[in-house]
């Protein structure tokens, strides 16, 4: 990044870290095309990039208060570009081989092991779509899901009524759907036949 861009970034990014979008929509222009460059040479495929970049400004959205703090931000950026990358192309072996497997009828040890990872990366996906549930329908999914709680109880819990809790976690499931269905891993889901 050229010094004219670095003194803009320091500019922008307070004004990102207070939710302004516009200053959000520059930065994404100014850096963008390095981090695309970037991912784009790990992945090989134009569309995987364009969505890995897209999830690199999500996370950077939603971590914005801290990227005002941070002494080499791009570098962080660059990081999460990486590290998305890298979870996509492992996940794409291990889909890769469920199949390839399966339709050889087997089911090695490798197999198993890769089944194990596969759904600790379905959590990770599930726990990344709870936590972009707007505020009220998050908490109500938690304390269902998570907590146990029937929709009584969190009703009387929350001052919401039954109806109001009901309508949260239907739009809730409904999002995660969508946001797995996005990211590929929803057939897996009902396949194997987990609840979220």
């Amino acid at each position: 990044m050229s010094s004219s861009s670095s003194y803009r970034e320091k500019e922008l990014l307070p004004r990102i870290a207070e939710g302004d979008e516009q200053a959000f929509a520059e930065y994404f222009y100014q850096s963008s095309p390095d981090l695309l460059l970037t991912i784009r040479q790990l992945v090989k495929t134009e569309e995987a990039a364009l969505d890995l970049v897209q999830e690199v400004y999500i996370k950077a959205w939603l971590h914005r208060a801290e990227l005002v703090h941070m002494e080499f931000p791009t570098a962080w950026l660059k990081r999460v570009a990486v590290n998305k990358s890298m979870n996509y192309l492992r996940r794409a072996r291990i889909e890769a081989n469920w199949v390839r497997s399966a339709a050889a009828g087997e089911e090695p040890r490798q197999f198993r092991m890769e089944g194990v990872l596969l759904a600790r990366e379905l959590q990770l996906l599930i726990r990344e779509a709870v936590d972009r549930l707007p505020g009220k329908r998050r908490e109500v999914y938690i304390r269902n899901r998570e907590q146990g709680l029937d929709r009584s109880e969190i009703a009387a819990a929350m001052g919401l009524s039954e109806n109001t809790v009901r309508n949260h976690l239907a739009l809730a499931t409904q999002e995660i759907r969508d946001f797995l269905l996005k990211k590929g891993v929803l057939l897996w889901v009902v396949v194997a036949g987990i609840r979220f």
